[in-house]
């Protein structure tokens, strides 16, 4: 009875500590433009299943910032991410970017590539994990 227990209160206390040491995977890919332009992408894949992807854009010196945004969620199997986006709860006037049914590769490196995805310049998008 003791062993059972001893086994029980070691799940449960492995299972909390999972938990609270849940990770986020954080993707990035920044390009220099020339005359002081910048694009930089950024995927943040959070442990409970949910994403959000931001694009910032500056084209050049003097010219105004752009910024695009997603959300949703994303499950794996095996080396690819799975991305779905719910019309209803993950598009407003800020996340209006469609990642519903695309999809990602990664890589052994780390890195990941887009390999479709409902906005064209997304697809065959590569990004860096970070560190």
């Amino acid at each position: 009875m003791k062993y059972l227990l001893t086994i029980f209160l070691f799940t449960v206390s492995m299972a909390i500590y999972a938990q609270n040491n849940a990770t986020t995977v954080v993707y990035e890919k920044t390009y220099e433009i020339v005359e002081g332009g910048l694009h930089k992408r950024t995927l943040t894949l959070h442990s409970d299943g949910s994403f959000v992807f931001h694009s910032y854009r500056k084209i050049k010196a003097g010219h105004p910032e752009e910024n695009s945004y997603a959300k949703g969620t994303w499950t794996s199997k095996k080396d690819l991410y799975i991305f779905t986006a719910n019309r209803e709860t993950d598009f407003d006037k800020k996340y209006t970017l469609d990642f519903d049914k695309s999809r990602a590769r990664v890589f052994k490196d780390g890195s990941i590539r887009f390999l479709n995805s409902a906005v064209s310049w997304v697809k065959g998008m590569p990004l860096d994990r970070m560190k």
